[in-house]
């Protein structure tokens, strides 16, 4: 057997066998999106709405879900790791749903379980490969709870814990159109983050 190359040694980086566990500080993204409802609460009682202006977020919605589709397509292409096509794929998913188009609201759907199912067949390469990927792996579970948070938002589930007719439920009604593209914003950072951090070589994992 020859022995690799130097450009290929070059090419990919080794990582270790039993990566340590990241400390629980390290998974403060997760606090995002609940710091993202109470800006969005605090713009109200400041009267200041123009500071969670729907409209305003939108359009930051499209910016930054078209990079992030961008950065991810680049990386797979270039690094051709299974994660980022599938991410790629995500992104790509996320940034039709913000353009809103009369046709992308039942393709997302369907997309992203198709998505999943595609993801499960990969399982076995993608799974080792983000436990050695700790930053990659936190941002990317923020992201998704952070999406969650935002749907759950826009469904109004969260208001519907609260009893109806009361200041809170009526102060939680005004702020909640608003919040949903604010906690949704904070989601698509975190998925522009993801695929941002690490290494841009190609890792190879024993």
């Amino acid at each position: 057997m020859t022995a690799p190359s130097s450009a290929t040694a070059a090419s990919v980086t080794v990582l270790p066998i039993v990566p340590p566990a990241p400390h629980w500080s390290a998974w403060w993204p997760l606090l995002l999106g609940p710091i993202g409802m109470a800006w969005s609460a605090m713009t109200v009682l400041a009267d200041a709405p123009v500071l969670q202006a729907k409209p305003v977020h939108e359009v930051g919605a499209i910016v930054l879900t078209a990079l992030a589709a961008l950065l991810c397509v680049t990386r797979a292409i270039c690094g051709r790791e299974r994660f980022y096509i599938l991410l790629a794929a995500v992104a790509c998913t996320v940034l039709l749903r913000e353009i809103h188009w009369d046709w992308t609201t039942k393709f997302v759907y369907a997309s992203l379980a198709s998505i999943a199912v595609w993801a499960w067949f990969w399982r076995d390469s993608v799974t080792p490969w983000l436990r050695h990927r700790h930053a990659t792996r936190i941002w990317l579970i923020a992201a998704a709870i952070t999406y969650v948070l935002s749907q759950m938002i826009a469904r109004r589930v969260l208001q519907r814990l609260v009893p109806g007719d009361t200041v809170i439920y009526r102060f939680i009604d005004g702020v909640y159109g608003d919040m949903e593209e604010v906690v949704e914003n904070i989601a698509h950072v975190q998925l522009l983050v993801t695929v941002t951090i690490g290494s841009w070589v190609r890792a190879v994992i024993h």
